[in-house]
């Protein structure tokens, strides 16, 4: 890892980009580099909207490619089996990787509080999304 990159690259978020909360650099599965700027802090969660949703349809389409996944037509349950539990709105397991992407696996969502998507993989709280991995 060069050290005088990642300087160049904190001395230009901090000089152009007033809107950014942090950067951080992960090297193999370790995180080598950790800055905050402006209000961000590890404490602090930013909305990122469909950012998220952006950035896994890409991989999607490289794990696709790279035939990691058959189809945009396996079920959630294939990959998260420990988040299924009995219990579960049965509903749930028939949720697939497109349905996910596109955001019409037919749940109404609920702005106005706490909420669970999905497969129960995260929670939306206020403003702010935090994934549960429990």
């Amino acid at each position: 890892m060069d050290s005088a990159k990642l300087m160049i690259a904190d001395e230009f978020i901090r000089n152009r980009l007033p809107d950014a909360f942090s950067l951080l650099v992960v090297k193999n599965g370790y995180l080598v580099f950790e800055k905050y700027y402006s209000w961000g802090s590890r404490e602090k969660y930013a909305v990122v909207h469909s950012v998220t949703k952006s950035v896994t349809s890409a991989l999607i389409g490289i794990a696709l490619d790279k035939g990691y996944l058959n189809s945009v037509d396996q079920k959630l349950i294939e990959f998260f089996p420990e988040y299924f539990t009995g219990d579960l709105d049965p509903r749930k397991k028939e949720i697939t990787l497109k349905q996910l992407l596109t955001m019409s696996a037919g749940f109404r969502w609920n702005d106005r509080g706490p909420m669970i998507c999905g497969a129960g993989i995260y929670h939306r709280i206020g403003q702010n999304i935090r994934f549960n991995f429990r």
